[in-house]
């Protein structure tokens, strides 16, 4: 079989045709974000189409491309038609092959950063590593409770910061994500 080239070319977003097989999906809440990173860097990334113009990675990019009114994109197409099953499998390793977080290294962005790109479960990821790193184990419904609800004076609130966030101002950030529904209490204890 002949040896896949990619080229970069220009469609009209209308004539991309989305595949019926793509498994991937996202929430109103991701698509929002996603929404956001768009409006704010464009086209960073193109999306990936067959010869007929079947969507192979970017469905959901596309549907806002339309929706924020852009007519015409980049896409990378091959230099040769692909099968159905290549197709799926390109398609699954565009969305599966993506990688973990390095959580240390994560812990070190401003929390504020994270909350307005999208992070909420990630986060209770990077307090769990914080927890095992410096103090007792896994918080309980009282520590999340003090977390969403009392003030910074309060001494729960004080050990958890001992514990996890390390400092109030992180937790006043947090606070304020779980306050405007950014980040629920209900999601923080799904994930401990």
């Amino acid at each position: 079989m002949i040896k896949i080239n990619w080229k970069t070319e220009k469609r009209k977003v209308k004539d991309l045709i989305p595949a019926d097989y793509n498994p991937r999906k996202i929430s109103e809440k991701q698509r929002g974000e996603l929404m956001e990173s768009i409006k704010e860097f464009s086209e960073v990334e193109p999306v990936v189409i067959n010869t007929n113009n079947r969507l192979i990675g970017g469905h959901q990019r596309i549907s806002i491309y339309a929706d924020l009114g852009k007519e015409e994109i980049d896409v990378r197409v091959p230099n040769r038609k692909l099968t159905e099953e290549e197709e799926k499998r390109l398609n699954l390793r565009l969305n599966k092959n993506t990688g973990d977080w390095d959580l240390e290294l994560l812990g070190k962005f401003d929390m504020d950063m994270l909350l307005d790109v999208g992070f909420d479960e990630e986060l209770s990821d990077i307090f769990d590593d914080m927890n095992e790193l410096d103090g007792p184990g896994p918080l309980d419904n009282d520590r999340i409770k003090a977390l969403t609800v009392l003030p910074p004076e309060t001494p729960v609130i004080k050990e958890r910061a001992q514990i996890g966030i390390k400092a109030i101002d992180n937790y006043e950030k947090i606070k304020k994500a779980v306050e405007d529904g950014v980040i629920t209490e209900e999601k923080i204890l799904a994930l401990i």
